[in-house]
């Protein structure tokens, strides 16, 4: 598999800016891609990222619901990645054959992040603030599970706006 993303970071380093965040000591070769930011600014580079690759799903869903093209490269599939992909704001792969031909043709494509904006907040609309909602259902403990018990739509208060 190394191989594979080897080849991915060659080919791509040859046109783009490449970004490393990696949990474990990068080969030599790498170095130079490892990104050296504060944990709490990640989420600053993912957003203005073209494009996110990698083997976490956390990061993988995180991109996508910033609007930025994710291919997620693992063989564990989770419920939540599933259905970024079935909005298609998420291309999951299980090895990363394949991967290459997918990032040349979504950073090929000028409309790309324009596209992936309107994706994710067309799912964003679709869904509620849980934040919201679980601090309004705690805060409001025992009478809000009384209200969702005889009104489950009651949950749509709390979409995001």
């Amino acid at each position: 598999m190394a191989k594979y993303y080897e080849k991915i970071i060659d080919e791509l380093s040859d046109n783009y800016k490449i970004f490393i965040s990696s949990e474990n000591n990068l080969p030599d070769k790498f170095k130079k891609y490892e990104m050296k930011i504060s944990p709490d600014k990640i989420h600053d580079v993912l957003v203005k990222a073209s494009l996110y690759i990698g083997e976490g799903g956390t990061m993988a869903s995180e991109a996508a619901l910033l609007g930025t093209p994710s291919i997620y490269v693992n063989s564990l599939s989770m419920g939540y990645l599933e259905e970024l992909e079935r909005n298609d704001l998420l291309f999951s792969f299980r090895n990363p054959e394949g991967v290459l031909e997918k990032a040349e043709e979504i950073l090929n494509d000028s409309n790309t992040k324009t596209t992936w904006q309107s994706r994710r907040d067309k799912i964003i609309s679709e869904n509620i603030d849980l934040t919201s909602f679980l601090v309004w259902f705690i805060e409001n403990y025992p009478e809000s599970f009384r209200q969702m018990k005889d009104d489950p739509d009651y949950q749509y208060n709390f979409q995001f706006t």
